[in-house]
């Protein structure tokens, strides 16, 4: 995944300028890594990079939420989908669109789920 791809989608949703969105480089390389884990090592990410970045990105945003317990835009999109939210429901929308995300990378990442034969 590529960082400055990421940076780009946090600054669209938390309305930060990229200068700005540097301070929270911890967060956003948090975030990357916690989407790395889930890969499934069998899946091919190729074609996904771009979803995978804004789930990282999310990820950031939800983090950065919590860090700044204020209000944020009431609407962000995204080349794939725009997600709208009432007052205070910043932290909601921004749970709706991670789940969003990881619905449509279902298939490269891990569910966290084992099964074991016996």
């Amino acid at each position: 995944m590529d960082e400055n791809n990421i940076l780009a989608q946090f600054c669209l949703l938390t309305g930060l300028t990229q200068e700005q969105a540097q301070d929270y480089s911890g967060l956003l390389s948090s975030a990357r890594r916690q989407v790395e884990k889930q890969l499934n090592p069998q899946a091919e990410t190729e074609y996904v990079q771009e979803t995978l970045e804004q789930l990282a990105a999310a990820i950031a945003w939800q983090g950065y939420l919590n860090l700044q317990q204020g209000e944020a835009p009431k609407r962000i999109s995204t080349p794939d989908l725009t997600v709208e939210w009432q007052e205070n429901g910043s932290q909601q929308a921004a749970g709706q669109l991670i789940a969003s995300l990881r619905q449509s990378l279902a298939d490269v990442l891990e569910t966290g789920f084992a099964f074991r034969l016996a």
